[in-house]
C-alpha cells in the first residue's frame, strides 16, 4: 500500500520486469494527461498473446483518483498471485494504473475540471440532457455551498440545518439518488460529469476499442472504493450485463454480487462500465465479453455510515473551493475524507486483499482465464 501517487507509480512499472519473465514482449505505453510540468500519466503494462489472441484480461485502476491506492495495491496482488497463471500462449494482459493521476496525486476523487471521470463516460454527448438530475438542482443550496469555513461549530450547525431541510425536501432516497447519480450543470459541484469528454476519457475510449478489437474473449475489471458494506467487497456490475446476480454469485463462488440499478445498488449515468457495453453491443457484438467493478466498501452501509460519507464528500469538496480559517479542522476534513476512500486500518486492508482474491480467482476460472 502506497502512501503517494509517484511511489505507486514506481512500484507499478517495476513490475514490467515480472511480465517479461511470461510475456517476452510486455511493453509500458503512457498518456500524457495536464500540464507537462505536472508528470501526471495515465501508465499502461500491456503484454499481447504470442501466439493466438484469444483471451483478454483488462484491470483498471484510478478512476477516482484517491481510489487509485488501492487499486494500486490490488494490481500488485493480481501480479504477485495470479499473474503467473495465465497462458502467455493465447492471453493478453493490459493493466492501468491512475486513469485519473491527477486525482490520485491530490487524494481527490475528481480530476483537475472537477469532472467525476466515471459521470464523464456518456455515450452520446448531443443527447444529453444536462439538466436530467432534478433532485441535485432542489437540493443545490445543500450540495454547493459557496461559503468559506469559519469554524467547526459554524460549520457543523449550518451543516446540519441544511442536511435536515434537504432530507425534508427530497427524502434519504431522493438525497442519496441525487448525489450520487451524476449532474452536468454545477461545474463546481459533486459529482460533475462534465460538458464533454475529458483527456483522461478519450485515452481510455481509445484504449478500450485497440485492445477489444484483438481479442476474442475478453473480461475487465476495474477497482473502486468507498460504498457498500465495510466488511465484503462487492462485485458490481453494469445494469446491462446479461446474467443476473445470482447467477455470477453462482458462477464465481462469490458471496455478494450487485447490478448497478436503482434496486440492487444505485443508478449511475455516465458509467465507464456501462460504456464498454455499449461499445461491445455497438461495435464488438461478436466477442465473449465480461466487465465489472470491485467495490470496496468502507465506512460501510447502515443510514449513519451514510450520513458519515455524504459529511465527508461535502465538506471536502466546499472546503477545496472555499477554503477555511480551522487549519485543525481542514486537516480533519482530509482525514476524513481519504478514510472514505483509502482506510488505513490494517484490518480493513488485509480483509480487502482477502476478497480480491476470491473474486479472482471465481472470475477468472468462470471465464476460464485459468
Amino acid at each position: 500500500f502506497s502512501t503517494t501517487y509517484e511511489e505507486s507509480r514506481v512500484k507499478f512499472l517495476h513490475q514490467i520486469k515480472e511480465m517479461e519473465h511470461h510475456w517476452d514482449h510486455a511493453k509500458h505505453i503512457k498518456y500524457q494527461v495536464g500540464e507537462p510540468e505536472d508528470d501526471l500519466t495515465i501508465d499502461v503494462l500491456y503484454a499481447e498473446a504470442l501466439e493466438n489472441k484469444k483471451n483478454l484480461l483488462l484491470i483498471t485502476t484510478g478512476e477516482h483518483g484517491v481510489e487509485g491506492y488501492i487499486g494500486s495495491a490490488i494490481l500488485q496482488l493480481f501480479m504477485n498471485e495470479f499473474m503467473q497463471a495465465l497462458n502467455p500462449k493465447n492471453t493478453g494482459l493490459v493493466l492501468v494504473h491512475a486513469i485519473n493521476p491527477w486525482g490520485m496525486k491530490h487524494y481527490r476523487r475528481t480530476n483537475e475540471n472537477n469532472v467525476d471521470l466515471n459521470r464523464n463516460f456518456i455515450w452520446e454527448w448531443d443527447k444529453l440532457n444536462r439538466s436530467l438530475n432534478k433532485g441535485y438542482r432542489e437540493g443545490k443550496d445543500f450540495f454547493l455551498s459557496s461559503e468559506r469555513i469559519k469554524s467547526k461549530l459554524a460549520f457543523n450547525i449550518r451543516y446540519g440545518i441544511k442536511l435536515l431541510k434537504v432530507f425534508i425536501k427530497l427524502g434519504a432516497k431522493g438525497l442519496s439518488d441525487a448525489l450520487l447519480y451524476g449532474q452536468y450543470e454545477f461545474p463546481k459541484g459533486t459529482y460533475y460529469g462534465g460538458d464533454g469528454y475529458e483527456a483522461n476519457t478519450k485515452h481510455m475510449i481509445a484504449l478500450y476499442k485497440t485492445y477489444f478489437s484483438s481479442y476474442d474473449r475478453i473480461v475487465m475489471i476495474d477497482i473502486h472504493t468507498g460504498y457498500g458494506p465495510s466488511d465484503q467487497m462487492c462485485i458490481t456490475n453494469s445494469s446491462l450485463e446479461r446474467f443476473s446476480s445470482e447467477e455470477l454469485s453462482r458462477q464465481f463462488a462469490y458471496p455478494l454480487v450487485q447490478k448497478t440499478d436503482a434496486k440492487e445498488f444505485y443508478s449511475i449515468n455516465g458509467d465507464m462500465i456501462d460504456f464498454v457495453y455499449l461499445l461491445h453491443q455497438n461495435e464488438f457484438k461478436q466477442k465473449d465479453f465480461y466487465a465489472t467493478v470491485f467495490e470496496f466498501g468502507t465506512f460501510g452501509d447502515s443510514m449513519v455510515a451514510n450520513l458519515k460519507s455524504l459529511k465527508a464528500i461535502i465538506s471536502e469538496n466546499q472546503t477545496f473551493w472555499h477554503g477555511s480559517d480551522n487549519k485543525l479542522f481542514t486537516e480533519q476534513i482530509k482525514r476524513n475524507f481519504l478514510e472514505l476512500f483509502y482506510p488505513s486500518d490494517l484490518t480493513w486492508r488485509k480483509k480487502a486483499v482477502d476478497d480480491a482474491k476470491l473474486a479472482f480467482k471465481g472470475i477468472l476460472k468462470a471465464k476460464h482465464f485459468i
